[in-house]
């Protein structure tokens, strides 16, 4: 995904639980930007799950895993 680098570092683990119904589960990692992302802003580089109305990506909650940091056992997100 393309982000903002001030707001989610490069190298960050991305969750979108829109992206749930899709090969990596709604995880993305953040290695990109862009002139258009500023701020609390975030550009997946695939389409939209089929069963997704586009109005519900909008205001939607992200989780974010800094590069480096551990993850306890068990503490994931998951679809």
């Amino acid at each position: 995904v393309a982000t903002d680098p001030k707001v989610i570092p490069y190298g960050s683990r991305v969750f979108v639980p829109a992206y749930c119904a899709t090969p990596a589960h709604g995880w993305f990692r953040a290695l990109d930007t862009g002139g258009a992302i500023i701020g609390i802003h975030l550009d997946v580089y695939r389409p939209p799950p089929r069963t997704l109305e586009l109005h519900e990506l909008h205001a939607q909650r992200i989780y974010v895993v800094p590069p480096g940091t551990r993850v306890p056992r068990g503490a994931h997100v998951r679809c």
